[in-house]
């Protein structure tokens, strides 16, 4: 099947959705803006892997609880025929193709992996189909600041020890693009905040700076130090 045997699965409200669930902007217009650009880069970025991918929205996701529709969307795909199955959101704009690349790496080594987010989520999920349990993965303390810690138990419980990416930042609130945008591509960023107003990003006073035409962050709100 060569490339076949992986597929990714974008995990993900469609924007009109998600803008009624997350707060990204201080109106219900610009915040739909945001969830737009962040599931387009979200395809792009799948697009630049070559793998294939299936979008699941609450459209088509079946089950009651976050849970049950997670993990009936990887069964689906697994139903297709791919061994192997890499899960990621819409609101990582750090994670890259190559990070995607990395992980399809790992599962065809019969492995798992795992991007672990600051507040405790994750970003990308990588399994394959012998370590998926459907039943056990959708009892995953979902998002909770305990999900990257119930999948480590999960996979634990199976005798597995999955591979851990960097951690990395991703987009939940207005307060999140503070973080979220650093290092990432100039003119996604300028798209961004271009949507955004500086008061949405600082709702208080703090210093800041345009440079080429993008906002440069102070020091104290830079991003923590990668952990690994």
């Amino acid at each position: 099947m060569g490339n076949r045997q992986t597929a990714i699965l974008i995990f993900s409200r469609t924007a009109k959705a998600e803008s009624r669930y997350k707060q990204l902007a201080n109106t219900l217009s610009k915040s739909r803006e945001l969830s737009t650009q962040l599931i387009k880069n979200s395809k792009s970025t799948v697009d630049a892997t070559e793998l294939p991918y299936y979008f699941i929205s609450e459209e088509l996701q079946r089950g009651d609880s976050f849970g049950e529709k997670i993990s009936n969307a990887f069964k689906d795909i697994f139903a297709k025929g791919y061994k192997n199955v890499i899960a990621i959101g819409n609101d990582c704009l750090s994670l890259s193709a190559l990070d995607i690349i990395y992980a399809a790496d790992v599962l065809k080594k019969n492995k798992a992996v795992v991007g672990p987010t600051l507040d405790g989520g994750a970003y990308l999920i990588g399994m394959t189909d012998i370590s998926f349990d459907s039943d056990k993965f959708q009892k995953i303390a979902w998002q909770s600041t305990e999900t990257y810690a119930s999948l480590e138990n999960y996979f634990n419980t199976l005798s597995i020890s999955p591979i851990t990416l960097d951690y990395k930042t991703d987009i939940d609130t207005i307060s999140d693009w503070k973080i979220g945008l650093r290092g990432v591509d100039l003119h996604l960023k300028n798209r961004i905040l271009s949507i955004l107003k500086a008061k949405d990003l600082f709702p208080s006073k703090v210093d800041f700076v345009f440079i080429n035409n993008h906002i440069e962050l102070p020091s104290s709100l830079r991003a923590p130090p990668i952990f690994h």
